[in-house]
């Protein structure tokens, strides 16, 4: 519950400055964390996140956990997914399983161009596809990737 508290304060900034989703990262934390946080907790907080930040007009995105079930998706009430990489780990079609077209699929370049290519190929009419360097730099660095399809 505190965490809840203090994530729906950082999404009602969002908020107020004029954003129109958010995605809260980590929120599967679980598959890390050793057997200190469970499944249900983590969509637990999830859940409460998602109610605030409706409330104060957000979208709010799954990003990763492809292996939710749309029961689970439904529960927590996601709007739609970031899918990082899955092209690469093969979830793609588990993001369109439970989001249609809804989905902002992110392929990285360290994991290399082809990825991308390839999921452009098969999806770029479906949803977005980003390329972007992992470390998001801004286009006056050094390393900074950028393109769509």
């Amino acid at each position: 519950v505190r965490i809840a508290k203090v994530l729906s304060s950082w999404t009602a900034g969002c908020a107020r400055h004029g954003f129109d989703a958010v995605e809260p990262d980590n929120l599967d934390s679980w598959t890390r964390s050793r057997h200190l946080l469970s499944r249900a907790g983590n969509l637990d907080l999830a859940r409460r996140l998602v109610k605030s930040a409706h409330r104060q007009g957000l979208a709010v995105a799954q990003k990763n956990a492809a292996e939710l079930t749309a029961v689970q998706v439904k529960r927590v009430g996601f709007d739609f997914a970031v899918a990082e990489d899955c092209q690469v780990y093969s979830e793609c079609s588990s993001y369109r399983r439970l989001y249609g077209g809804h989905v902002i699929e992110i392929e990285y370049s360290d994991e290399g161009r082809a990825n991308f290519d390839k999921a452009c190929a098969r999806r770029g009419d479906a949803w977005s596809i980003v390329y972007r360097d992992r470390d998001l730099v801004t286009p006056s660095q050094p390393g900074y990737v950028h393109d769509t399809c």
